[in-house]
């Protein structure tokens, strides 16, 4: 099926060149646009993690039973990556590999700071504990920060940083990490 599905993701630039990947190992790509592009605003991570719960059961149904699923984030996708994860493994533990590529946890929780500067609550409970040890348990997690981000600057590889320590704190596997000292913010496609 990816063929005849090129012409419709001309909307995904992140899975442009995933394109040449899936043709050549065989696995199916799913893109999810969570930002509403009326009005600027993304989605929640709840709706994200519906998005994605029906876009599997469709797939299920129409083509094959899943083997294995991962979930790949950038940017400000790779920073929801970690709630959508959690919430997955609370109920439906059908992501087992987490892609954050230029999106971590930053120290003071707070995501988007341009939005409303506040601490994402999510992010609060579970750097505190208030979520208990266990919220990634069975996932793997595969993190990239690029330390010459023109965006965030070397605060990203902090952040990237950050994110490592709060994975393995909730359980969760690091197969992957990668600093680059020299990485930009789309390093990780590079």
């Amino acid at each position: 099926g990816i063929e005849g599905l090129e012409q419709n993701f001309e909307n995904y630039d992140e899975l442009a060149d995933e394109i040449q990947m899936a043709k050549k190992y065989g696995y199916a790509l799913i893109g999810i646009q969570w930002l509403d592009k009326r009005t600027g605003r993304y989605d929640s991570a709840e709706k994200i993690n519906n998005m994605i719960e029906r876009a599997l059961r469709f797939y299920q149904k129409r083509y094959s039973p899943l083997k294995t699923v991962a979930l790949c984030g950038f940017s400000r996708g790779g920073a929801v990556s970690y709630q959508v994860a959690y919430l997955d493994n609370q109920a439906e533990k059908k992501l087992k590999l987490i892609i954050a590529h230029s999106g971590g946890i930053p120290l003071d929780n707070v995501v988007a700071p341009r939005e409303d500067g506040t601490p994402g609550k999510f992010f609060s409970d579970l750097t505190t504990g208030r979520l208990g040890n266990s919220g990634f348990q069975g996932q793997s997690f595969f993190l990239y920060a690029g330390c010459k981000d023109e965006e965030w600057g070397t605060t990203m590889c902090d952040k990237i940083k950050h994110a490592k320590d709060v994975v393995e704190e909730n359980g969760g596997s690091i197969v992957g990490y990668i600093i680059d000292q020299e990485g930009r913010h789309g390093g990780y496609r590079s």
